[in-house]
């Protein structure tokens, strides 16, 4: 997985958030990088986001995930990312989040 974002002094994530990542499929379908990626598209507002998967086709038997095939990946490398980037601009890491959540504004009327 590769992750790449910017953020404005303020907390905001801008310009963009870029993702890519690459994972071993087998010749049936039921893994891979398939919705590896939602987290990056729907967690945080970005207004420019891209994300890039490949499957990597391997010689094995199909695969079997229990829960959430891929999720605790990408959400592993997306929090990691956000919590440098709240350290880069000196900004509590939870109040980074809850300024980029879409619904979620601090002081906005409910």
């Amino acid at each position: 997985m590769q992750l790449k974002a910017g953020v404005k002094r303020d907390g905001t994530l801008q310009p963009a958030l870029n993702y890519s990542s690459s994972a071993p499929e087998a010749p049936y379908p039921a893994g891979g990088t398939n919705l590896v990626d939602w987290l990056v598209k729907d967690l945080y507002s970005c207004p420019n986001i891209r994300t890039e998967t490949t499957d990597v086709y391997i010689n094995a038997g199909p695969a079997r995930p229990f829960r959430a095939p891929g999720h605790p990946q990408c959400s592993w490398a997306l929090e990691q990312m956000l919590d440098a980037l709240a350290d880069r601009i000196g900004t509590d890491p939870v109040d980074l989040r809850l300024k980029n959540i879409p619904l979620f504004r601090p002081g906005a009327a409910r």
